[in-house]
């Protein structure tokens, strides 16, 4: 996910500075992504799954994502509006990614996974990924 969404904000020409291997414990200076991973820290982007790990394995889910794409396409700081809890049945006004998901539907970059239904908790497909990418940054898919 690091390389795909750095890659779709900066363009495919984007090469990170080289990873340091000190910012996440499971993310040593010569991970594959690990440039890509520590540029995501640095832009804001993300702050990995917990105190000094990133979780470079695990899946990403669609309330990440909203995160994640919210906070590459604003850049550092960014705060979206509150959550009304209103538009989707499943993103309660209290959901930890609410008004990152609100805001997700409100730029048209996602209108949720069935009517009126968001799934925050599901896991982000490599189609999902794609499309995400693709409306966040204004990318043409190839045929």
């Amino acid at each position: 996910m690091a390389v795909l969404l750095l890659m779709a904000k900066h363009g495919s020409g984007y090469v990170p500075p080289p990873a340091t291997g000190l910012v996440f414990g499971d993310v040593p200076a010569e991970h594959w992504a690990g440039g890509f991973i520590e540029a995501l820290v640095a832009e804001g982007i993300s702050s990995g799954c917990g105190p000094a790990m990133y979780c470079p394995t695990s899946p990403i889910t669609r309330a990440e994502m909203a995160v994640f794409l919210l906070m590459a396409e604003h850049g550092l700081g960014y705060v979206p509006p509150a959550s009304t809890g209103l538009v989707f049945g499943d993103v309660p006004i209290d959901h930890w990614a609410g008004d990152f998901i609100e805001q997700l539907a409100a730029e048209g970059i996602a209108s949720g996974c069935a009517p009126s239904l968001y799934c925050p908790e599901g896991i982000v497909t490599r189609a999902e990924m794609a499309v995400f990418l693709s409306v966040t940054f204004n990318l043409q898919l190839a045929d």
